[in-house]
Order: structure tokens, then C-alpha cells, then sequence
């Protein structure tokens, strides 16, 4: 299911500007099945394009409609949330295994709260491009996940993600939601 989350979020980040309801559509689905472009969605909210706050509304509102119809379940979730920290793992280089040694077990959540601050700080700073807004909601949405804290994924996904912005700058923006080049 991360693939495809994947997919739904970044071909939802490719298409807000020329068309909102479909972007909204795909983040709406995306963030419902997992919510891995949590940070990304917020990114859209606090940019500061018409279009973007639209995506954003629109699939919260998206979201908001299907989670009404299952409202009873989410008390539970909210609960299991809380308690669901950064799992162990026995791969010495990662920031997940800095963060024990100074004592902190971090939530999950946390980690996306400070991404979200991270990148909402950069939006106001900085005023960013479109595509700009792709790379950094890309890179952030994948740096709030615990398990890339996990891995040395910490290390190089900025690398990773340095390159994917050099290939959206150089791409022209297309209409359709996915390309395959």
C-alpha cells in the first residue's frame, strides 16, 4: 500500500495548479489510506497560490466525508496513535538510534509536527516555485515517516530528492496527473 500511496500523493502534488478537485481527489485517497503526504497536504494549505489552498481544502473536506461514515472507529485510532512509538531496530547509523542516546523515545507524530514546522517555516521564507513545492513536500512527507528515521534513508534521501528537483526543473509541467518518461 505505500507504492501506491506514493504514487496517489506525488501524481496529487504534479496536477494541483491546472486542476484542484483531481489533485484533492488523489491526496484525499492518499492520505486515507495512509497518511504518509500528511506533511505535504499542510505544505498546500500554507502555500500561499489560490489553487494550492483549494487541493487543500477540498481534500480535507474529501477526507473529512469518508472518515464521517466510519467516525466510530476513530477514538481507537487516535488511541493506538499515541502509543505507537519508533519501533527498534538494530541498524546502528540512524537518527532513531541518536535520538535514544540522549534518552528520547519519540511518537511518530512528533516527527511529522516538526517536518510540518520545518516546512511551513521554509514556505514563508523562501516564497517557492510550484516545482520547488513539489521537491520539499515530496522530501519532507517521506522525512516525517518514523521508519525512514530508522534507516540511513536520513542520510541520502536528501540527495535523492536534490536530484529529483533538477529533473522537475528541467521537465515541463504536463496536464495529466502521472508521466512516464
Amino acid at each position: 500500500l505505500s507504492v501506491l500511496t506514493a504514487a496517489l500523493g506525488i501524481a496529487a502534488l504534479r496536477c494541483w495548479a491546472v486542476s484542484p478537485w483531481r489533485a484533492a481527489s488523489l491526496l484525499a485517497t492518499s492520505l486515507l489510506i495512509k497518511p504518509i503526504f500528511a506533511v505535504a497536504w499542510l505544505l498546500l494549505l500554507f502555500y500561499s497560490h489560490a489553487h494550492a489552498r483549494k487541493t487543500a481544502l477540498l481534500s480535507a473536506a474529501f477526507c473529512a466525508a469518508c472518515l464521517a461514515s466510519v467516525g466510530w472507529e476513530i477514538p481507537a485510532m487516535l488511541h493506538q496513535m499515541a502509543h505507537n512509538t519508533m519501533q527498534h531496530t538494530q541498524l546502528l547509523l540512524s537518527w532513531r538510534n541518536l535520538c535514544l542516546l540522549f534518552g528520547l523515545s519519540l511518537p511518530g507524530w512528533s516527527i511529522a509536527l516538526f517536518w510540518s514546522g520545518i516546512g511551513i517555516f521554509w514556505l514563508r521564507l523562501r516564497h517557492p516555485n510550484p516545482a520547488q513545492l513539489e521537491s520539499i513536500a515530496i522530501l519532507l512527507s517521506l522525512y516525517s515517516l518514523p521508519l525512514v528515521w530508522d534507516h540511513i534513508l536520513t542520510a541520502i534521501l536528501p540527495m535523492m530528492m536534490a536530484v529529483c528537483a533538477r529533473w522537475l526543473h528541467q521537465r515541463p509541467v504536463i496536464s495529466t496527473s502521472l508521466s512516464i518518461s
